[in-house]
């Protein structure tokens, strides 16, 4: 019989053994961010009086969007199924 504890984090621990396959008809997305740079002054009409920032991003966070169909296949429980050939 399961712990408390496990059956908590059953509810939230799904196992996916080949990300790049299983996500493939996942809707992705990524985002790109910059370090924040110091304020300006403002001209009137809320244009910002300082040219628009043109440089590399500095790094970026891919996310996957996942539905209910999707987890309901999946494995789940704290201790990862055994991976049958």
């Amino acid at each position: 019989m399961p712990s408390d504890y496990e059956q908590i984090c059953a509810d939230n621990v799904y196992w996916v053994w080949n990300p790049f396959s299983d996500f493939e008809n996942c809707q992705r997305r990524v985002q790109w961010t910059w370090r924040e740079s110091p304020g300006g002054d403002f001209c009137p009409g809320w244009q910002p009086a300082s040219q628009k920032p043109s440089k590399d991003a500095d790094s970026f966070r891919p996310s996957v969007e996942v539905s209910d169909e999707f987890m309901a296949v999946l494995p789940n429980g704290v201790s990862p199924p055994s991976i049958k050939n």
